[in-house]
Formats: C-alpha cells, sequence, structure tokens
C-alpha cells in the first residue's frame, strides 16, 4: 500500500511540476511512461552507480541533444551507436524505484550542465574528440561541448 501511495505522489508531482518531455517544441498533455522510460534506461545504465550530480549531468545530455535535434528522449536513447546498453539491456517497464529516480533526478533538481554540452564519455575512454572542448568531469564522466 504505501509504494502505491509513493508511486500515486510522485505521478502527481510529475505532473504538476515538469513542463517538457523529451521535446523542445511541445508539453505533453499526459505523462509519457515510454520517454520516461528511455531516460530511466540511460541514467541508469550510464550513471547508476553515480551520486546525483552524476546522474543529473547524464540525463543533462539526453535533454540537450533532444532539444537540439528536435527529438524525443527515446529517439535520442535509441539513437544507433550511442548508448551501448540499448537493446540489449533496455529494461521494458517501470517500477516504483524507476519513478523515484526519475523525481528524483529528472523533475526535483537543475540542470548540471548547459545547454551545448551534448557528449560525455567514463573515464577509463580515451577517444579522439579533437572537435570538442572539454567543459568539466563530473564523477566518472567527461563531459564536452563543440569548440
Amino acid at each position: 500500500m504505501k509504494k502505491a501511495i509513493l508511486l500515486l505522489c510522485l505521478m502527481f508531482l510529475f505532473l504538476c511540476s515538469y513542463k517538457e518531455l523529451g521535446n523542445a517544441d511541445k508539453e505533453p498533455s499526459k505523462l509519457d511512461k515510454e520517454q520516461v522510460l528511455c531516460v530511466v534506461n540511460a541514467i541508469k545504465y550510464e550513471a547508476g552507480n553515480q551520486h546525483l550530480r552524476g546522474q543529473r549531468a547524464v540525463f543533462d545530455v539526453v535533454e540537450n541533444r533532444a532539444k537540439r535535434w528536435n527529438k524525443s528522449w527515446c529517439d535520442i536513447v535509441k539513437q544507433k551507436n550511442q548508448f551501448s546498453f540499448y537493446p540489449k539491456k533496455f529494461k521494458k517497464s517501470l517500477d516504483n524505484q524507476d519513478w523515484k529516480l526519475y523525481y528524483d533526478i529528472v523533475v526535483a533538481n537543475e540542470p548540471e550542465l548547459d545547454e551545448d554540452v551534448l557528449w560525455y564519455h567514463a573515464t577509463y575512454v580515451k577517444p579522439n574528440w579533437k572537435k570538442l572542448q572539454r567543459v568539466k568531469q563530473i564523477q566518472d564522466h567527461i563531459f564536452y561541448r563543440e569548440r
């Protein structure tokens, strides 16, 4: 019963406080579970072992890309060769912990990164990204923008 009440509260808070859902042009008329599922998957697989700032920064990159290219969060997450967990490790449903994660990271927090930060990689990877400018490191990821 407590989980059901928590879920209802989180959904209510989401509906009351969140303005856009992965699309810079339109505000959704209802909660889009598919979009939440995509972004929760990205946060969990890319930064699940990190603290709030690192998780929020990963979301910021997904959101920034969605706004830049007028795509949905799912379009960004499912884009070929962008996220290593998709499609093999993509979770297909949301549970109460996922809704809590979504609320804690996306709804209840301000962005960590500017809107022009569109790329990142784990600290153990060494890509040759000469055309990108390093912005900052947050926990296990390094974030970049165009020069």
